[in-house]
């Protein structure tokens, strides 16, 4: 409970704006999916292409479709909560190399400094413990 207050009220003690989401009407998940994954870790969209010859598959459309074209665009929360949140849940993870490597550099993009990005990574630990958190 404590750690969801925190979360809310350092959104509010940063003066975070929410920014919604625009044009989602005019652009099918996909497309949306891999325009909001090219702002986040560009390194990431172009393994992407790379690996799937430009051709994805039926799942690998419907991953990127469904969590960076519809969740990822929620409008509760601005890009760089929404990183912070995702550093730290991969964190407490501490098995999804891959994925933290791609949000760490969204963090990173939406505004985090490394400093920063560390001590998410670190206060995670705390909780979720050490060896778990051994991202990169």
């Amino acid at each position: 409970m404590i750690f969801l207050i925190t979360i809310l009220m350092t959104g509010v003690a940063l003066g975070v704006e929410m920014v919604p989401a625009t044009e989602s009407a005019a652009m099918d998940s996909y497309r949306r999916g891999l325009v909001n994954l090219k702002h986040i870790d560009p390194g990431a969209h172009e393994r992407i292409a790379t690996s799937t010859n430009n051709t994805p598959s039926p799942l690998e459309k419907h991953f990127i479709g469904f969590l960076y074209g519809d969740v990822y665009e929620s409008v509760n929360l601005s890009p760089k909560v929404r990183e912070f949140m995702l550093v730290a849940g991969l964190a407490a993870m501490g098995n999804a190399k891959s994925e933290s490597k791609t949000h760490i550099n969204g963090a990173l993009n939406s505004g985090w400094t490394i400093i920063e990005v560390q001590e998410i990574i670190l206060k995670t630990s705390i909780y979720s413990g050490f060896p778990s958190s051994q991202l990169v």
